[in-house]
């Protein structure tokens, strides 16, 4: 071991990279751990935004805060008490969503004494589709303005594009991931929001073809 790090060019480096420093162990550390609601959509016309706090400090935590903050709208603070290394799980007071709209929530600890202020807050910003009556058929000539299309890198994304259908004007709606080599990327294509009394279903055309077998990208409907 000590011979392939001392004499190789690009292992040497690891002797002195992060990897080889012990981390700090704060005293006093709670942190935002996981967003459980909401998510990037909520069907879900009233929701109660929750997280999940973690003390990541060496200390117990007495009295802490917890807050959400929705749109600007401060909900009421939850109180939490945690051992060093435990979770919580804290739900807030539920909230109205509009229809149509994107909603903004972010949530942050509070704790006196806190020495690592980086890991206090997170947010996530919902998208709530406006609602349709059934029965619902959609064409894709134009991107429908209640369909909505969340592309959180920028770049390529869904659009229209002409099909090969004698029929004029027959569009479909396509994203191009064939020159499209972000790994790890999800555009995502949001229907309205489909409400049944009765039982209801779905159909669609539909086409995928993989890049390679090499390229792991999927269609999820």
């Amino acid at each position: 071991m000590i011979c392939a790090l001392a004499e190789s060019s690009w292992r040497a480096s690891l002797l002195t990279s992060p990897g080889a420093t012990a981390p700090v162990a704060h005293p006093i550390d709670a942190r935002i751990r996981k967003i459980l609601s909401p998510h990037f959509f909520s069907c879900a016309s009233t929701q109660a935004p929750s997280v999940r706090v973690h003390n990541a400090g060496i200390t117990t935590i007495t009295g802490g805060t917890a807050r959400a903050i929705v749109d600007g709208q401060q909900l009421a603070d939850v109180k939490f008490d945690l051992a060093p290394g435990d979770s919580t799980d804290l739900t807030f007071s539920t909230v109205d969503f509009v229809a149509g709209t994107s909603v903004k929530v972010v949530f942050q600890t509070i704790v006196t004494g806190d020495d690592n202020p980086l890991n206090d807050k997170d947010s996530v910003t919902t998208h709530v589709p406006s609602a349709v009556t059934m029965p619902f058929t959609q064409t894709f000539n134009v991107l429908p303005a209640n369909w909505t299309v969340v592309n959180p890198d920028g770049l390529t994304t869904w659009t229209t594009r002409s099909t090969s259908s004698p029929a004029p004007n027959d569009k479909a709606i396509y994203v191009n991931y064939n020159q499209y080599e972000e790994f790890g990327s999800a555009d995502h294509l949001v229907t309205p929001r489909l409400t049944s009394s009765d039982a209801a279903t779905l159909r669609f055309n539909v086409s995928y073809a993989q890049y390679s077998s090499a390229y792991q990208e999927t269609l999820m409907v």
